[in-house]
């Protein structure tokens, strides 16, 4: 499998994307950026079922997109549910949740 992750801030609307692509299918994660916190809100992620592994896919698009934002110093807010998901199961990413939104990854 051979991915093409980028980073599209061009998409023409207020939310940027974080973009895994295979074969024309594309994966993404929709996020705003806040240049005033230097913060990453992630809202959405979605990996159609026509990718030939998507738990794969998924996997390699938030890890991707979690290293981009580590290597670039910001912070998240994590309120997408599967980021909340990996989050909670890969602590060495927690260093980059902001701490006003850990919260979020809190057990119910």
């Amino acid at each position: 499998m051979a991915f093409t992750f980028k980073n599209n801030t061009d998409t023409g609307q207020a939310k940027s994307r974080f973009e895994l692509q295979e074969e024309g299918d594309k994966a993404f994660i929709e996020y705003v950026y806040s240049k005033k916190h230097n913060r990453v809100y992630i809202l959405h992620t979605e990996v159609p079922d026509s990718f030939p592994n998507p738990a794969k896919a998924s996997v390699v698009l938030i890890e991707n997109s979690l290293n981009l934002i580590k290597e670039q110093g910001q912070t998240i807010a994590p309120f997408c549910p599967l980021v909340q998901r990996y989050l909670k199961k890969h602590p060495e990413y927690l260093e980059i949740v902001d701490e006003e939104y850990k919260y979020l990854l809190e057990e119910d």
